[in-house]
């Protein structure tokens, strides 16, 4: 005899019958949940897989490098001390104008810091010394030197010795020698005069008075009356040089940028630079200085100094970090379309061309500069065509940073499909 689904339901007992009716229906929802998530992913797929068209459109196109740097200090001089001892008194305030040598801090030395300005004294004196002895030496030098050549005159090339005869090749030879010790002591004397400079900026730099290196307005003090100023170096037995305030010298504001190698070869003197801060404030400037030689790490960088053009500017501190975009060049009334609608495979660039007659074309163009979004089109289209274009693959990439050469587009839109979002290339 047979029996059907629904009679080995009813002969089931109660507690059975209803878990089977639950297992049942939660077969049916995830079945159902199944089926609408396909739906789902087939639907989204044909949408994001749409076509339309976008018109070959005249634009201007400025090409600029995109960098990032920092403010400038070239127009800060620190104010620095080797002293080992405590801020006794501060004579300047923040915006003060001070003079070359003018007395800015006066420190009371610990027993270390009046070694370290004694030993650094007589340091001094015995560079001066040094240097007064090789003086010393050039004039007996230049004595000798004296004596050697009028030997010569007198003797040899007076008796019309040939050039070959011992005699004048000895005389000859002492009248050189000593010219040449007499140009060397000259160099040992250039030599003195710098360790005595050298030796007398430590013996300023370890007293208890600091003065002001140069002329300019006193910012960013950092000593303070009963402040500790030096630390004696592990094993030098020489205190560190600590910054005690900074002297503005000029309102010439810098800043510098950080360039690759793909990217060095397009900057120049004079370009224009716009440069903006971490909290959007803006300001145009002009490339200064282009450095081509180069500093090797990971990879190597090479540096461009830009000049802001406002003394607004001067209120940026140093070391702040900066944007910068450097214009390079402008492409005026160029044929532009979407970067990502060109193919571009051994070398050859094409795109996909919906014809008069509405056929879809394989078209090779030659590509100019690129800003990202646009690419500049210099063969292979012409004005009002139209280009089959995937607005997906657009819109994921306009969600991205850094895509593409550094160019801004300027003016016009890529009509067809509408105006997309201008990225900030980097």
């Amino acid at each position: 005899m047979k029996i059907n689904l629904r009679e080995k339901i009813k002969r089931l007992k109660k507690p059975q019958r209803k878990t089977l009716i639950i297992a049942t229906v939660m077969i049916v929802v995830i079945g159902g949940g199944i089926l609408l998530w396909r739906h789902s992913q087939q639907k989204n797929a044909a949408t994001n897989n749409q076509e339309t068209l976008v018109t070959a459109n005249l634009q201007n196109l400025q090409e600029v490098v995109e960098v990032s740097g920092t403010i400038s200090n070239a127009n800060y001089t620190e104010v620095t001390t080797q002293a080992i001892g405590t801020v006794a008194t501060v004579y300047i305030q923040d915006g003060q104008t001070v003079q070359a040598g003018d007395k800015l801090f006066e420190l009371e030395l610990s027993p270390e810091g009046k070694e370290a300005y004694q030993s650094a004294y007589a340091s001094y004196l015995n560079a001066k010394n040094s240097l007064a002895s090789a003086e010393n030496k050039l004039n007996s030098l230049q004595i000798t030197l004296f004596e050697k050549n009028q030997y010569f005159l007198n003797h040899a090339d007076a008796e019309d010795l040939e050039e070959d005869d011992p005699t004048y090749i000895e005389q000859w030879a002492a009248w050189k020698a000593a010219e040449n010790d007499y140009k060397n002591q000259s160099n040992n004397i250039a030599q003195a005069q710098a360790q005595v400079n050298s030796a007398y900026q430590t013996y300023q730099n370890t007293s208890a008075i600091v003065t002001a290196p140069v002329s300019g307005v006193i910012e960013n003090i950092t000593a303070v009356p009963g402040l500790v100023f030096g630390s004696v170096s592990s094993g030098s037995g020489t205190s560190l040089s600590e910054r005690m305030a900074t002297i503005k010298t000029n309102d010439n504001i810098l800043a510098s940028f950080s360039l690759s190698s793909s990217d060095i070869g397009k900057v120049k003197i004079d370009q224009k630079v716009i440069i903006t801060t971490d909290d959007d404030q803006e300001f145009t400037g002009k490339i200064v200085s282009v450095d081509r030689y180069g500093t090797t790490g990971t990879t190597t960088t090479y540096t461009v100094i830009a000049q802001f053009d406002s003394t607004d500017a001067t209120a940026l501190l140093p070391n702040l970090s900066v944007d910068g975009q450097i214009y390079i060049s402008e492409r005026e009334n160029v044929i532009t379309i979407p970067t990502l609608a060109i193919t571009t495979a051994a070398g050859v660039s094409s795109v996909q061309v919906k014809n008069a007659q509405g056929q879809t074309e394989t078209r090779t163009v030659e590509i100019g500069v690129s800003s990202g979004n646009l690419t500049e089109i210099i063969s292979g289209i012409s004005e009002g065509e139209q280009i089959i274009f995937s607005l997906s693959e657009f819109s994921s990439s306009s969600k991205q940073n850094n895509m593409g050469g550094g160019m801004m587009m300027m003016g016009g839109n890529m009509g067809g499909g509408g105006t997309p979002p201008q990225d900030r290339n980097r």
